[in-house]
């Protein structure tokens, strides 16, 4: 489907249709007053507005992007997997370091955007630790997107881990 190479320097990486995030103003501390708290974090995972998942570290992420599943092959030789609901009303979708939230810039660089038929999309992220032994150096994450009917369940009870 796609590739994007994301540097962060914050320990996640957060996924949304430009416009679900109309309501943060320019400059705003979202991170801190929004999306700190994982009962925060876990209602917009809930709304699937801004979606994301904790790498565990700052690093050099190789992201894939591909249609549909991943196999039962691929997760069970997954280290750690994540499973998220988006919903895109845009026609394309921001990948960004968690820590754009800190200091808030509507604009998002075009090497950021993914375009994506508008839709609701079940997420499914895998990833293994890197050869070096080092989470975020060089870290490819596979991000698996269905488009569905309905908002999918989310299980989890805070943040979204992909690391240990």
């Amino acid at each position: 489907m796609a590739t994007m190479h994301l540097m962060t320097a914050g320990m996640g990486i957060i996924l949304f249709s430009p416009s679900m995030a109309d309501h943060i103003a320019e400059g705003e501390k979202y991170l801190q007053n929004h999306f700190w708290d994982p009962t925060d974090v876990q209602r917009h995972l809930q709304a699937g507005s801004i979606v994301g998942v904790c790498t565990g570290s700052p690093g050099d992420y190789h992201l894939e992007f591909r249609s549909g599943r991943p196999s039962l092959q691929e997760l069970a030789a997954s280290d750690f997997t994540a499973r998220l609901g988006l919903r895109n009303v845009d026609g394309r979708i921001a990948v960004c370091d968690l820590f754009a939230l800190v200091h808030w810039e509507k604009h998002v660089p075009e090497e950021q955007i993914l375009p994506l038929p508008i839709g609701i999309y079940h997420l499914v992220f895998c990833t293994n630790k890197p050869v070096s032994g080092r989470w975020g150096d060089h870290q490819t994450i596979r991000i698996h997107m269905e488009q569905v009917t309905d908002f999918p369940a989310i299980p989890f009870n805070g943040v979204p881990m992909l690391c240990p």
